[in-house]
């Protein structure tokens, strides 16, 4: 998984790119009903918590090939937080629910 951050007017951008489009993943795509959920928490460098995003499977893009397949799912969005905030994000723990 790669996350990308930017800041602007108040706002912490972000991009969340998943790949490879397989396994559990790909099954929870596929699924009828998405329950599927990807966890985002910033931190500073004492572990304590900045932000963090919820990112549901209903609210993602996949991610296509060009051959018709796909190769991961990505989900853009922004959070309201302090410029001093966003500079003090040392790390980002990434956890997983609803994956059967």
């Amino acid at each position: 998984m790669n996350v990308t951050t930017g800041w602007r007017d108040k706002m912490m951008l972000y991009r969340a790119d998943v790949t490879p489009y397989g396994g559990k993943l790909k099954a929870a795509m596929e699924a009828t009903y998405r329950t599927g959920r990807i966890v985002l928490l910033f931190e500073d460098s004492d572990g304590f918590e900045l932000a963090t995003e919820e990112i549901s499977l209903k609210d993602v893009t996949r991610i296509t090939d060009g051959k018709g397949g796909y190769v991961g799912i990505q989900k853009k969005g922004s959070t309201s937080l302090s410029l001093d905030s966003y500079n003090a994000i040392q790390h980002i723990n990434v956890s997983w629910s609803g994956f059967d």
